[in-house]
């Protein structure tokens, strides 16, 4: 570094222009008092020694050893003791009983009874006579029957309400020539009701009326025009 720069300061008096006075001498440069420039020394870090480790103590392993089993000696069975089997003998042969079938005997044959027709008796004839009357004012029944007879000949006589508001009078004679014979009367009038038809029957309106509605209507608000600002 020192060579450097007195080589620098020389180089650089050699290169300077020569001048040529006649009256004044170029002043003589001394060289600038040299100052090394100074050694940089780096600090050295602290020295930390490395930590020294101690390994732990050696402990071995406990040896394990089994501990044997308990010794059980197998148990000694004993044969049971021997039983021959029975000697079974077949039971005495009985021989199946011979059965004998029934002597036959033919069903009886029945011979229908002679028919014999019940005897008919004839009867005589009896005379006889009867008669009677309703006449229920509360259920409107109203009859009358009389009836006789000598035994031969039969005559009579009976009435009745027919619900036309008539009443039916018949007269008969019956023999055993003639047959029967009738005549039939009739007294008063006959009425029919008026026909009245039953009422229609019609289902009544409900008289659910639906609520009004308690709404009010929206009134509605025009959006308000704006007029442009004149300039």
């Amino acid at each position: 570094m020192k060579v450097f720069i007195i080589a620098a300061v020389l180089a650089a008096a050699a290169a300077a222009p020569e001048h040529k006075t006649s009256h004044h001498v170029a002043p003589t440069y001394k060289p600038a008092p040299y100052h090394p420039a100074p050694a940089y020394k780096p600090t050295p870090a602290p020295y930390h020694p490395a930590p020294s480790y101690k390994s732990a103590p050696y402990h071995p392993a406990p040896a394990y050893k089994p501990t044997p089993a308990p010794y059980h000696p197998a148990p000694s069975y004993k044969p049971a003791p021997y039983h021959p089997a029975p000697s079974y003998k077949p039971a005495p042969h009985h021989p199946a009983p011979s059965y004998k079938p029934a002597p036959y005997h033919p069903a009886p044959s029945y011979k229908p009874a002679s028919y014999h027709p019940e005897p008919q008796y004839k009867e005589e004839a009896k005379p006889f006579a009867y008669d009677y009357a309703v006449n229920d004012h509360y259920s409107g029944a109203s009859f009358a029957k009389k009836e006789e007879s000598d035994g031969h000949n039969t005559q009579g006589y009976y009435s009745v309400a027919l619900p036309d508001g008539r009443v039916q009078h018949v007269k008969y004679v019956a023999d055993h020539y003639g047959g029967y014979n009738a005549e039939v009367t009739y007294e008063g009038e006959a009425t029919y009701p008026e026909y009245h038809p039953a009422p229609a029957y019609k289902a009544a309106a409900p008289a659910y009326k639906a609520a009004a509605p308690a709404y009010k209507p929206a009134y509605s608000h025009p959006a308000p025009a704006y007029k442009a600002a004149a300039y």
